[in-house]
C-alpha cells in the first residue's frame, strides 16, 4: 500500500511544455557552451553524448574541471531569481495535490532555492515536506544515483515498498 509520495520537481510538478522547462534546458546548454567554449549546437550534441557516461550535466562539468565555486555559478546561471516568470500558474494543481492525502516530498537535481521559488510561485509549498531533497543535500549527486532516492525516503519516513516516486 502506498503511504508516501516523492515528487520530482521539474517537468512533474509543472508541465514539461512550460516556458520554464525550455528556459532551464536553454540555460544548461548555454552554460555548457560557455564552459567548453563551443557553439550552442555543438554543446547540445556533446551534452547528449556525455549524459550516456556521466548521467547528469553537473557530473560531466565537474569531471571536466568545474570547481565547487563554479557549481554555485552554474546554479545561479541555470536558475536565475526571475525564472518563475517563465512559469504559468496552474489553477488545478493545488486542488489535485490537496486531494492526495499522503505525505509528499520533493526530490530534485536542482538547488533548493529553485524548488522553493517554484513551489511558492505555484502556491503549493505548504503541501510538501519542509525539507527538500535537493542536489546539495545529495552531495551533488542527484537522480539517478541511489543515494538521492534513499535520502528522500529518509525525509518522508518511507520505504521502497510503501513510497511512490512521481517523475
Amino acid at each position: 500500500m502506498i503511504r508516501h509520495l516523492i515528487f520530482d520537481l521539474d517537468k512533474t510538478v509543472y508541465s514539461e511544455s512550460s516556458k520554464m522547462s525550455e528556459g532551464i534546458s536553454r540555460r544548461i546548454i548555454g552554460y555548457c557552451a560557455n564552459f567548453f567554449n563551443i557553439e550552442f549546437g555543438q554543446a547540445v550534441l556533446d551534452r547528449e553524448k556525455a549524459l550516456q557516461k556521466y548521467e547528469t550535466t553537473l557530473s560531466w562539468l565537474k569531471a571536466n574541471g568545474l570547481t565547487d565555486e563554479g557549481v554555485e555559478d552554474y546554479f545561479a546561471y541555470v536558475h536565475p531569481a526571475d525564472e518563475v516568470a517563465e512559469l504559468n500558474p496552474d489553477p488545478e494543481l493545488r486542488p489535485l495535490l490537496e486531494s492526495i492525502k499522503l505525505p509528499k516530498v520533493i526530490l530534485t537535481n536542482s538547488p533548493s532555492e529553485h524548488a522553493e521559488h517554484v513551489l511558492r510561485h505555484l502556491g503549493v509549498r505548504d503541501l510538501f515536506n519542509e525539507q527538500i531533497s535537493d542536489i546539495r543535500r545529495n552531495n551533488m549527486k542527484g537522480k539517478p544515483y541511489d543515494f538521492s532516492y534513499r535520502n528522500a525516503l529518509e525525509i518522508i519516513g518511507g520505504t521502497v515498498e510503501d513510497t511512490l516516486f512521481l517523475d
